[in-house]
């Protein structure tokens, strides 16, 4: 979503400036690809190797479900898992 409006407002700022639809739209897309050059990805899946992120993932889940269900025992109950396990992560 962040995407679509990012390209949505470098349109309009083009548009003002050349003012034909089509170099308009190339030169915000043009933009928009520089701006995803520098900045690839955010970290909504952890960084690093994919080992690095499912266990960044993993880390992520145990404290929720910590959160959610108030001790580990319950956690390790709702999520199918041993306590030890989701202590370890």
């Amino acid at each position: 979503m962040r995407d679509l409006q990012r390209i949505a407002f470098l349109t309009m700022a083009w548009w003002q400036e050349i003012q034909e639809g089509d170099k308009a739209l190339n030169a915000a897309l043009d933009e928009w690809q520089k701006i995803q050059i520098i900045h690839p990805s955010s970290d909504e899946f952890g960084q690093g190797n994919y080992n690095d992120r499912v266990n960044w993932f993993k880390q992520r889940l145990a404290e929720w479900a910590y959160k959610q269900q108030r001790s580990w025992k319950k956690a390790a109950e709702f999520l199918e898992c041993n306590e030890k396990t989701l202590r370890n992560q």
